[in-house]
């Protein structure tokens, strides 16, 4: 069985839809941003203020890379893993991955003021809105690398599991 992986931007529902598939195929769930917060003892915020975003996406490649050697699971990685080339690479065979997409003005209205999302906060200068649009625009054609693409805009967070059900004989 194939770890089944979430991934596209913040605020998309990554692990609301992560947690509601974990419990119909009876797999753990696995949200990487927590578990570094966990293993860090410190909030994305506060990692990525104290030491920088390379550090920080250096635990998410080795997070991953620990993850995919347990057994399958339902796993939710941060917004920005899947843009590194090694994270793909590492997700290629052991898991399906699943874009869940959505517009920006979604999104942005999801995530409020942002500020807990270091990636709109962390050294910015420009409005909250306006660094959520520049992000989702340079980070599109890389999530459509994924192997599946849920329209998630309109669905609740179970209609979104239920799609990604439909791809079932892709990962078990």
């Amino acid at each position: 069985m194939k770890h089944v992986v979430l991934v596209g931007m913040m605020g998309v529902g990554k692990s609301t839809v992560g947690r509601y598939l974990a419990a119909r195929l009876e797999r753990p769930f696995i949200d990487t941003d927590s578990l570094i917060e966990k293993q860090e003892g410190a909030a994305i915020a506060q990692i990525f203020a104290s030491k920088g975003e390379s550090y920080f996406r250096q635990l998410e490649i080795e997070t991953i890379q620990k993850i995919l050697n347990e057994p399958s699971a339902v796993i939710s990685i941060g917004g920005g893993a899947f843009i590194s080339p090694v994270v793909r690479f590492l997700l290629k065979d052991p898991a399906v991955t699943f874009y869940l997409q959505a517009k920006a003005e979604t999104l942005i209205q999801r995530v409020g003021n942002g500020a807990t999302r270091p990636m709109l906060t962390h050294g910015v200068q420009e409005s909250v809105p306006d660094r959520f649009r520049r992000l989702l625009a340079e980070r599109a054609s890389t999530y459509e690398l994924a192997n599946h693409t849920i329209e998630s805009d309109t669905l609740s967070p179970e209609q979104v599991g239920d799609a990604i059900l439909k791809y079932r004989t892709a990962f078990e």
